[in-house]
């Protein structure tokens, strides 16, 4: 598997709303989206407090190519999150890929994972 991060472009910019983060300062988020002519296409959907996932996306980015390779999508999740925590007080502490939730006619052309962001506590 290749792990080297895919090349993406930045179509909205990742805002993740404060009323996901709980009181311990962590958010969890949704990338989900699927392959367009080989390129893919994935938002960040903020999961609220109750368990629901919004419908509105926080973020959105659009892929190099790479068809048929969902977990490669994911690494360009994994570089966006991190590039955006980069100098903010966030920290992507996960992204887990849910790429198995998919059965075969679907795996290929979709992609899903879980992000964990938390507001770092320093041990002082």
């Amino acid at each position: 598997m290749n792990n080297t991060p895919l090349g993406y472009g930045i179509d909205a910019p990742l805002a993740i709303p404060a009323s996901c983060f709980s009181d311990k300062g962590i958010a969890v988020l949704l990338v989900t989206g699927g392959s367009y002519g080989g390129q893919w296409v994935l938002n960040a959907l903020p999961m609220n407090m109750d368990g629901t996932v919004s419908d509105q996306p926080c973020g959105t980015i659009t892929t190099a190519e790479a068809p048929r390779d969902p977990e490669r999508a994911l690494t360009a999740a994994r570089a966006w999150f991190e590039a955006h925590c980069e100098g903010t007080p966030f920290a992507l502490i996960d992204l887990k890929s849910l790429n198995h939730m998919y059965g075969p006619n679907e795996a290929p052309f979709m992609a899903s994972g879980q992000a964990i962001v938390a507001i770092p506590v320093g041990n002082e």
